[in-house]
């Protein structure tokens, strides 16, 4: 029994190290069968089963949405990301911010690490929406071509 513990507490403490780091792919909005869409990045920083980390959605003509999120990573290798605040850039407004969370699972095997999920608009306490943003992720973990 303490021999299961001590690989699964091993698993798990290197599931997290795998998080950290860049990861890239596509960003859907709307239709949930759809596959292409947006570029977008995740940074992620994992420190336990804590996540801290910015998000960076790019829009067209170089246009880059960067937002500060965080969230939890759990132990079915279940991902709990939420955007907290929108960092500002030159040329880019947003009044109120559209923030975002995002329900993601974490897969890795010897061929890649993938992440995976939907997204949805967050929606201000007491707020009611008569349109609500969604979509899907798809992101790989970000790897430097070996030109």
């Amino acid at each position: 029994m303490v021999l299961f513990v001590i690989l699964v507490s091993g698993w798990s403490l290197s599931a997290q190290e795998q998080l950290n780091g860049l990861w890239e792919g596509v960003l859907t909005r709307g239709n949930l069968e759809a596959r292409d869409g947006y570029r977008f990045e995740l940074y992620l920083k994992v420190e336990g089963a804590r996540i801290t980390g910015r998000s960076y959605l790019y829009l067209e003509k170089g246009k880059i949405v960067e937002m500060e999120l965080s969230g939890y990573i759990y132990e079915d290798r279940s991902v709990y990301l939420k955007e907290e605040e929108w960092i500002p850039r030159e040329g880019i407004t947003m009044d109120p911010p559209f923030l975002r969370k995002f329900q993601l699972l974490y897969s890795r095997s010897i061929w890649e690490n993938k992440l995976e999920g939907y997204w949805q608009e967050l929606v201000p306490q007491g707020e009611v929406l008569k349109t609500k943003e969604y979509g899907r992720i798809f992101l790989k973990r970000f790897t430097p071509d070996k030109a």
